[in-house]
């Protein structure tokens, strides 16, 4: 599935909003899943009542690029994707992102750590090496949590290799039967919040057999 509709910079209440025209989201009753090792980087928080809450840290590198956001629950059932244009003078910070479900009920029935919601440098379908922090439901104090897909790997390990200081981090399974889309989470630390932007790497075990390395570029704070 590849939904990239496109976005306006509109001013709501005097703040800017990315708004979405032709907004799509699918409910499949069989998973799709892509195959991407980093499925979501978010901090989650309370919902508001009878709606949805999705907003970003967009860093002020992004200006004037396409971002995309796609988001999957756990068992695979829920998507969506959409691309969002970045303005030329975007100065950087966090952003509110129009997320106009037409499954209100639905999404609220999918519990914190089992959505993942992703924004990625680039058009929708491109790679997920830069990624930026989405808030899924208000802003809140709760750790920022990697989401992976390691295709049922045993045991998994954050690294920060351009902070060899900084230990790494032990990640966990996901606690839900149907783990199709993700099956681990990876808290990040406090300590790594104020790396701008932070490279991270990833590495699974299965069978007592190392899988491939990977890293990635995170955007968690002010650049």
């Amino acid at each position: 599935m590849a939904i990239c509709p496109t976005m306006l910079v509109a001013q709501e209440h005097g703040k800017a909003k990315l708004t979405a025209n032709n907004f799509t989201e699918v409910v499949n009753e069989a998973a799709e899943i892509s195959g991407a090792r980093l499925v979501g980087l978010v901090q989650f928080g309370p919902l508001p009542k009878n709606s949805i809450s999705v907003s970003a840290h967009i860093p002020k590198g992004w200006s004037g690029a396409t971002a995309c956001l796609s988001v999957l629950s756990v068992d695979g059932f829920y998507q969506s994707q959409g691309s969002y244009n970045v303005s030329e003078d975007w100065a950087g910070g966090s952003i509110v992102l129009d997320y106009p479900t037409k499954n209100p009920k639905h999404v609220r029935t999918i519990q914190s750590g089992e959505i993942a919601p992703l924004l990625t440098l680039g058009p929708c379908g491109d790679g997920r090496d830069d990624s930026s922090l989405v808030f899924w439901g208000e802003q809140s104090e709760e750790n920022v949590a990697l989401l992976l897909n390691t295709s049922r790997s045993e045991e998994t390990f954050v690294y920060f290799p351009n902070n060899p200081d900084i230990a790494d981090v032990s990640c966990d399974v996901v606690e839900f039967d149907n783990r199709t889309a993700f099956d681990t989470v990876c808290v990040l630390p406090k300590s790594v919040m104020s790396i701008a932007p932070l490279v991270a790497g990833t590495v699974s075990f299965k069978r007592g057999e190392m899988g491939r390395e990977v890293e990635f570029k995170l955007h968690l704070s002010e650049e």
